[in-house]
C-alpha cells in the first residue's frame, strides 16, 4: 500500500499519501477525534503516562543521550536534549509548520515569550536564567540572535561597509572620517553638544566619567604616553 501511495487502512489515495504519509486525510482526522475523546475519558491514565515519559526523557538527558534517538554527540554533551541530527530534523519540521501556519505560530510564540519572561526564563529557548540576570535571553540565544541579525543585514545589503573599516566613520559607517578622528564631521557635530553636557554635569557633581578615569589610569600605567 505504501509503495503505491495508498492509505494503509482504507486504501484511498489523496495529497497526504502522495506526499509519502501512510494514512489519508480522512483516517488522520478520525485518529485525532479518537485520541481527543480518549484523553477526555482517561485523563489520569494519560497524565500518568506523560509523567513516565518526562521521567524517561530526564534520565536520558542526565546521561547525555538524545531523547529521540538515544545517541550521544557534542550537542548532548553540551547539555542539549537532542543530538545534531534530531535537532536539525526537528527544526525543519517546525520551519515547515510555521510556514504553513504563520498566524497560529505567532500566537503561540507570543504566548510562550510572555510566560517565559514572567517565570524568569529565556524568551527564546525557555531555559532557566541565572538569578539576577538582566537580559531576557540566555547567553547562547543572545549570541545566536546577534549572528542571525548580522547575517540578515549582510544578506539584505551585501555591499555595505563593515564597521571598523579604516577611513570610515565608526558611528554611521557611511562617510569618511575627520582628520585625526574616528568619526565624520556630521556625527561629530551631532554628538558634540551631548558630550559637552555630560562633561558639564560631571564637573558640577565633581564626578569623572568612567572612561575618562580609565584612560587616565592607562596613561599613568604607560608613563603618560598617548
Amino acid at each position: 500500500m505504501k509503495a503505491q501511495h495508498r492509505c494503509v487502512r482504507c486504501g484511498s489515495q489523496d495529497d497526504r499519501t502522495l506526499a509519502g504519509l501512510v494514512i489519508c486525510a480522512t483516517c488522520s482526522e478520525k485518529d485525532k477525534i479518537y485520541y481527543h475523546n480518549r484523553r477526555l475519558k482517561e485523563p489520569e491514565k494519560i497524565k500518568a503516562k506523560n509523567v513516565d515519559r518526562q521521567a524517561w526523557r530526564k534520565m536520558l538527558h542526565e546521561a547525555y543521550l538524545c531523547v529521540d534517538c538515544k545517541q550521544m554527540d557534542a550537542y548532548t554533551l553540551n547539555g542539549r536534549y537532542k543530538c545534531a541530527v534530531c535537532a536539525e530534523k526537528d527544526a525543519q519540521r517546525k520551519r515547515k509548520w510555521r510556514a504553513e501556519n504563520s498566524n497560529r505560530s505567532r500566537e503561540i510564540s507570543t504566548k510562550y515569550r510572555q510566560l517565559w519572561n514572567e517565570s524568569g526564563r529565556c524568551s527564546r529557548c525557555g531555559h532557566k536564567l541565572p538569578f539576577g540576570y538582566t537580559y531576557k535571553m540566555c547567553e547562547r540565544c543572545r549570541k545566536q540572535t546577534s549572528r542571525n541579525n548580522e547575517e540578515r543585514r549582510w544578506a539584505e545589503n551585501p555591499d555595505r561597509i563593515k564597521r571598523g573599516t579604516p577611513g570610515i566613520c565608526w558611528l554611521c559607517v557611511k562617510r569618511p572620517v575627520m582628520e585625526g578622528k574616528k568619526i565624520c564631521r556630521e556625527c561629530y557635530d551631532r554628538i558634540l553638544p551631548i558630550s559637552m553636557q555630560n562633561i558639564k554635569k560631571a564637573q558640577e557633581n565633581n564626578k569623572e566619567h568612567f572612561w575618562r578615569r580609565l584612560n587616565k589610569s592607562i596613561g599613568q600605567r604607560d608613563g603618560g604616553k598617548d
